[in-house]
């Protein structure tokens, strides 16, 4: 029996980069109930979670409220770090990074 293939375009949001690719009816059909009916799946390999299947309504609520979220988190730093001079604000950013960094670093080991 031969499955009936379409092809789909998939862009990085980050990157912008492109990937066309053919995908199955099934395939067809989560995309489609993704799109149509606000359906969520996670895409599981070896036991954890790869990725998500959002539906454009849901990202998009998502993204609004990250973008509201850092706004006011953006203001919120702007008033309790108003009384600092520019060169003690950079200290402390500087400070940040480096403590951050020094996080990462231990989780990665």
């Amino acid at each position: 029996m031969l499955r009936t293939m379409t092809s789909l375009t998939v862009e990085s949001t980050l990157q912008g980069t492109r990937l066309t690719a053919p995908v199955s009816a099934e395939m067809q059909a989560l995309f489609d109930a993704t799109y149509k009916q606000g359906e969520t799946f996670l895409v599981k390999g070896a036991g954890k979670i790869k990725a998500y299947i959002i539906s454009p309504r849901v990202y998009e609520s998502l993204r609004l409220e990250a973008r509201r979220r850092f706004m006011d988190m953006t203001c919120e730093l702007s008033q309790n770090f108003a009384h600092l001079t520019e060169a003690e604000k950079a200290t402390l950013i500087e400070e940040a990074i480096q403590a951050t960094r020094s996080e990462n670093a231990a989780k990665a080991a």
